[in-house]
């Protein structure tokens, strides 16, 4: 049998359609490739940033509501009392059953300057809910005081002249009123009166160095003060009411909410043994607390 030769021409077309064939071959497996192996890759790390990032979400969310186990029923029995929002603290906005990021945002309203004049104003600030408004409405009380800076400026100009201390006097920080320290030399209205508030929820002073505590006033302001022997006024702490034990500046929510529940549950707390293994002040918090906490 005579074997067939093939034309140069047939050559030719035999090779072009290998290459052909050939080409395909490799598009398609470059497609499959390109197609279903990274966009898998992709789509299983995307969907693993996503479990991680939820569950990182539960996880703050979980370990922020063991760490204040308070909040939803708080709020919902809501302890309810008088306050102005003015010069209320973050522990008694969370006291009254504000969220910490409601508290937070009515800091910040006031850290800017803001001052609410009136009730209805108040209803204004940021996440406060009109449910929530119509709860505290009865309660928010807003002191002349509270808008005296912001006044300070047109007032001033009404207001007689006060004649300053000459530099080297001193003055009893427990003794002196509003009048006394609106002679020192940058203090006027506003901050007299926040200097006797001050001093009025916490005892009294045992140090000048706690007027550093009270925000905003005049750097050195202690050079003016001595302080004569004093015993501060002291907090029963096993005979107060959760309202009186917050209203101390050295008692947070959280630490008064432990006291008071510890009193509840265990009876008194008869040492400063008992009240240090509580575990609820640091070291430095039970210092200054020592002169003004009686356990009788």
């Amino acid at each position: 049998m005579e074997k067939r030769r093939f034309t140069r021409e047939e050559l030719y077309g035999l090779a072009a359609i290998l290459f052909v064939i050939i080409l395909i071959v490799v598009l398609l497996r470059l497609y499959k490739r390109e197609t279903t192996g990274p966009s898998n890759n992709q789509a299983s790390n995307a969907q693993q940033e996503l479990s991680d990032f939820e569950a990182q979400i539960k996880k703050d969310s979980l370990a922020w509501v063991k760490q204040h186990p308070h909040w939803n029923n708080e709020k919902e029995t809501g302890k309810l009392f008088s306050f102005d929002p003015n010069t209320a603290s973050y522990e008694t906005f969370m006291a009254l059953g504000f969220a910490p990021w409601q508290a937070k945002n009515a800091l910040k309203y006031r850290a800017k300057g803001g001052r609410w004049k009136s009730a209805e104003h108040f209803s204004h600030l940021y996440g406060l809910s009109e449910k929530d408004f119509a709860r505290l409405r009865p309660y928010i009380v807003i002191h002349q005081e509270s808008n005296e800076r912001t006044q300070y400026r047109s007032d001033s100009i009404r207001r007689q002249h006060v004649e300053k201390y000459a530099l080297g006097t001193k003055i009893d920080i427990n003794e002196a009123d509003t009048n006394a320290l609106k002679k020192i030399p940058g203090i006027g209205s506003y901050y007299a009166g926040k200097i006797v508030r001050y001093r009025e929820r916490l005892g009294g002073f045992v140090s000048k160095q706690q007027l550093q505590e009270i925000e905003g006033l005049p750097d050195n302001v202690e050079q003016w003060f001595f302080i004569q022997k004093f015993i501060p006024n002291q907090v029963h702490i096993n005979k107060v009411s959760f309202k009186q034990l917050i209203r101390h500046p050295y008692f947070n929510y959280e630490q008064t909410k432990a006291i008071i529940n510890h009193i509840r549950l265990n009876g008194p707390i008869k040492s400063w043994e008992e009240l240090r293994f509580l575990g609820i002040f640091t070291k430095k918090e039970l210092e200054r607390l020592y002169p003004y906490v009686a356990f009788s």
